[in-house]
């Protein structure tokens, strides 16, 4: 969603101003927060990771500083949503962002509404393979490392997809693409 905001005219004609906030969303290590830094970087525009969004709004609220998979694992999955609900209705007053969520975050309907509200989201896909490969360099999220299996990630994926595919404006595959080109991808398919 890009909105006019207001022109201001200079020797050459006026200048438009556009206020511009575009959502990645797609499952756990489909590759947001690459690809949001690089599009933030080349578009002059703040990147937000609501994953960091969540352990400082829960820093504020406990005093210490937790990473998100220790929050799940200490809430739960219902205290760690609340949380994410919560720093998304934080971070959508902002303008001029690209915000990388988490995998999660577009199940909720409320955040879904927030989302379809606050910009332009894009569904980064990238098949199961690719998904747990990338998991096994970084890590198994607390959701599936107590069954780490393909088939179980693809239940999960296959959970998701349906509600991804709703909220997305666009969807891009992110399968053998470096976060640069999927960056490009995203900027040609909103034609930016």
């Amino acid at each position: 969603m890009a909105l006019l905001s207001g022109a201001v005219t200079l020797d050459h004609g006026p200048v438009f101003c556009i206020q511009m906030n575009i959502v990645l969303i797609g499952f756990t290590s489909c590759g947001k927060s690459a690809a949001g830094q690089r599009l933030a970087q080349d578009m002059g525009l703040t990147f937000l990771d609501l994953d960091d969004e969540i352990e400082d709004l829960s820093e504020a609220r406990t005093g210490a500083r937790r990473r998100c998979r220790e929050i799940y694992r200490e809430e739960g999955a219902d205290g760690f949503r609340s949380l994410e609900t919560d720093a998304l209705i934080q971070v959508s007053s902002r303008d001029n962002v690209i915000l990388a969520t988490g995998g999660g975050a577009p199940v909720a309907a409320a955040n879904q509404t927030i989302l379809a509200r606050f910009g332009t989201c894009v569904y980064l896909r990238a098949a199961a393979q690719t998904i747990l490969a990338r998991m096994q360099d970084k890590g198994m999220p607390a959701f599936i490392a107590a069954d780490p299996t393909i088939e179980n990630l693809t239940r999960v994926m296959n959970e998701r997809d349906a509600v991804y595919a709703q909220v997305a404006d666009h969807t891009i595959d992110t399968d053998e693409r470096s976060p640069e080109a999927v960056a490009k991808a995203i900027g040609d398919r909103l034609g930016i």
